[in-house]
């Protein structure tokens, strides 16, 4: 949870419930602007079924720049500001003891500058997630989960070739918890 925080949470209508949280900093930064955050979901749960919707924006936090060489930031120059989003989608399926889970995200790095030069533009990526949760007993669980992550794609202030080249990845994971009682859990993931 981010500092200097505001949170609004609707009742519970019908299923359906939704929040919004938005922060401040307490420092400006270099163009004396003030960094925040506006985070906003929407979620929907009956019976076995549970959907969600998210949205985030982080105003002149930089997140780009922070990510890149130290020669490639703009969040040291005067005039220059960011807005990087995400964009999250998630589902869960309950059927008897199986649990099903399918997520997608999609984020958004955007600066702004008034430098000229090989200077971050924006970059953008695309992941998702399939899960399965088994509970066979009240105290064995089993998890296997497949996570992949896209390149992406990015872009400098100049035009010059931005490469993602690496930045993909997957991984598939399993594990095994053994509940010891209510409070106490042994977990073993591989993966």
């Amino acid at each position: 949870r981010r500092k200097n925080a505001v949170d609004y949470k609707t009742p519970n209508f019908g299923g359906m419930y939704a929040s919004v949280q938005w922060s401040t900093d307490e420092l400006t930064n270099i163009s004396n602007d003030v960094p925040n955050v506006l985070s906003m979901a929407l979620a929907y749960k009956s019976g076995p079924l549970y959907v969600a919707f998210g949205y985030e924006v982080h105003n002149n936090l930089f997140g780009g720049s922070k990510n890149t060489a130290s020669a490639l930031r703009n969040s040291s120059t005067v005039g220059a500001s960011s807005k990087d989003t995400a964009t999250q989608a998630d589902v869960k399926y309950r059927m008897g003891m199986h649990t099903f889970e399918v997520n997608f995200i999609q984020k958004k790095y955007t600066e702004d500058t008034p430098a000229t030069g090989m200077l971050f533009k924006d970059y953008q990526n695309n992941a998702f997630l399939v899960a399965w949760q088994a509970r066979w007993s009240s105290f064995v669980h089993t998890q296997l989960m497949m996570v992949k992550a896209s390149a992406g794609s990015c872009s400098f202030v100049d035009g010059s070739t931005c490469s993602t080249t690496g930045l993909d990845g997957t991984e598939i994971a399993a594990g095994v918890a053994l509940n010891l009682s209510k409070r106490t859990s042994v977990f073993a993931p591989y993966g």
